[in-house]
């Protein structure tokens, strides 16, 4: 069991460090079509959508990596009162309650809208460039994945918590 979460953490962990450079990336294409479209008056075709999409990559890339390092954002004013152990207690509660129900809808929804791009051909139609719809969604599916991988890992964590007292 170990060697499983230890692998889901590795996954995330390395995605989250690789999607780092896509960060890096829309900087270069962000600042290239702002000197394009000011200084040159000539946007660059595929500078807008290319960065929508981009920014679409680095979010969904990183749900896993963030809920690795409880970094979500969460109403701590309850929680910190808690002890860890009730902390882990509570987590597995709103976990069962909302995460995995509302992760198991995002995740059918992204698939499903995955599959109709893919067969229908949905491009991007707000520049002539006309950039297919497909890979941003299955990104987004891919990160939806990686979160509730790492949802279950971190939910066996606490049960294992709240049940004898160590950490996994």
């Amino acid at each position: 069991m170990r060697k499983i979460l230890i692998t889901v953490d590795w996954i995330n962990e390395h995605i989250g460090s690789l999607s780092r450079w896509l960060v890096a990336i829309l900087i270069v294409l962000v600042f290239s079509d702002t000197v394009a479209r000011y200084i040159f008056n000539a946007p660059l075709s595929f500078g807008y959508q290319s960065a929508c999409m981009l920014g679409a990559a680095i979010y969904a890339m990183f749900w896993g990596y963030v809920h690795k390092h409880h970094s979500h954002v969460r109403v701590d004013l309850l929680y910190n009162l808690l002890s860890e152990k009730g902390r882990a207690i509570l987590d597995i509660a709103f976990t069962t309650v909302f995460m995995f129900p509302l992760m198991f809808l995002f995740i059918r929804i992204s698939a499903q809208l995955t599959v109709r791009s893919y067969i229908g051909g949905e491009v991007l139609t707000e520049s002539y460039w006309y950039p297919p719809v497909w890979p941003m969604r299955l990104v987004v599916l891919i990160g939806l994945l990686l979160l509730l991988v790492q949802s279950i890992a971190e939910f066996i964590r606490d049960i294992h918590f709240a049940a004898k007292g160590e950490r996994l």
